[in-house]
């Protein structure tokens, strides 16, 4: 952290063992990068995805060369961009150098990218509108599936009112998973609890099989249903839209039960929420772990926006994502911006155990003064650490 050039940034991240992450690097000459960080084992024989004979017949033969991994500085686009995406190069010579196998979706890094491709000239402003930007790549490709299927039908006939409601909700909608917006609740709902089931269903007909296939793979999904092949019948697209017909309307029937009657009143924040269970909760009393716990807190977002909100399906709740945002001002360091969740103090008995709750659900920031001059006048209270 306390490097103040690129080759000594470099030269610190040999020594960086695990987790194996992305490192982003920017300084005040405008020199930016991406180098790849972590300690890769070299298996001469075997590709560490199964278990092997402890008997010394597959043993690491070190490490990778930390110079060996692949790296970006200054790339011509102007930019640099992570989302745990498969970010290898094209021609990475996989077999020789294994330093991974599974990746995150891409949905996040492709919606990254148009948004710095976009914008000429980056602020603040435009850097946490992106951190916190909730357009969801899959419902924009699956809207346009739908909005192909509902062109397709026959003049004067309807697919069953629930579906056709569905496709008039959709039909306006920016694709933005907004915690207030109705289409946006309606769309994951229909994804992750009816149309994903339906699909598997019809893809992998033996049981114990589709059971592995959970939660599922969001590119390989958006594929199969973007060019249907014959595991769909003889008419690979009439048996495509009947199953995107009838699980929407499924779903649309789903949210009359959970959100009412009005889809109006509909909002993916009534179903997707944060919420900052304690630590001790299981230990503690269940009115005191109540008191100590913090939510639910309504959030838009999902774990494919660039804002990651990951959920569970049974209850949506955010299971995964940044309790931590933070936004730097290279060298003007006091105009960055941070928001660490739920507070700064881990003292249920502060006043600063929560106050930031709120401000993180709804996506805005507090400012993360560097200089003592900057600091001290703001300071509040100072906790003194003596040695007993």
């Amino acid at each position: 952290m306390r490097t103040r050039n690129l080759p000594d940034f470099q030269r610190e991240l040999r020594r960086w063992v695990a987790p194996s992450v992305n490192m982003s690097f920017a300084d005040v000459s405008g020199t930016v990068g991406w180098l790849p960080a972590g300690f890769h084992p070299v298996r001469p024989n075997w590709d560490g995805l199964l278990p092997v004979p402890g008997n010394g017949s597959h043993e690491w033969n070190g490490f990778l060369d930390p110079d060996a991994l692949p790296r970006v500085v200054n790339p011509a686009i102007g930019y640099i961009f992570t989302a745990n995406e498969m970010n290898l190069p094209a021609d990475w010579p996989h077999e020789e150098r294994r330093v991974g196998h599974e990746w995150t979706e891409n949905s996040r890094a492709i919606r990254i990218s148009e948004a710095l491709a976009s914008t000429p000239a980056h602020t603040l402003a435009s850097a946490t509108a992106l951190q916190t930007d909730v357009l969801s790549v899959p419902a924009r490709r699956l809207c346009a599936v739908l909005a192909q299927v509902a062109a397709t039908l026959p003049s004067g006939s309807a697919p069953g009112n629930e579906a056709q409601a569905a496709l008039s909700l959709f039909a306006s909608w920016d694709h933005r998973l907004e915690a207030s917006s109705p289409a946006a609740a309606l769309f994951e709902v229909w994804f992750s609890k009816h149309l994903k089931p339906a699909l598997f269903a019809r893809l992998v007909p033996d049981a114990a099989t589709r059971a592995l296939l959970a939660p599922g793979d969001i590119a390989e999904i958006l594929a199969a249903i973007e060019k249907p092949d014959s595991r769909f019948g003889p008419n690979r697209l009439q048996g495509r839209d009947t199953l995107l017909l009838a699980s929407l309307a499924e779903a649309y029937r789903d949210c009359i039960i959970r959100l009412g009657t009005d889809p109006a009143s509909w909002a993916w924040g009534r179903l997707h929420h944060g919420y900052f269970e304690h630590p001790l909760a299981s230990v503690l009393g269940t009115g005191t772990a109540t008191s100590f716990d913090i939510g639910p807190l309504p959030k838009g977002g999902s774990a494919s926006t660039p804002m990651h909100t990951g959920y569970r399906p049974s209850d949506f709740r955010i299971t995964h994502g940044a309790s931590v945002r933070i936004v730097m001002d290279v060298g003007g360091w006091d105009n960055s911006l941070c928001l660490n969740g739920p507070g700064q103090s881990g003292d249920p008995r502060s006043p600063h155990y929560a106050d930031l709750a709120q401000i993180w659900a709804s996506g805005d920031y507090v400012p993360m003064l560097y200089s003592k001059e900057k600091i001290d006048p703001e300071v509040i209270y100072r906790i003194t650490l003596v040695r007993g």
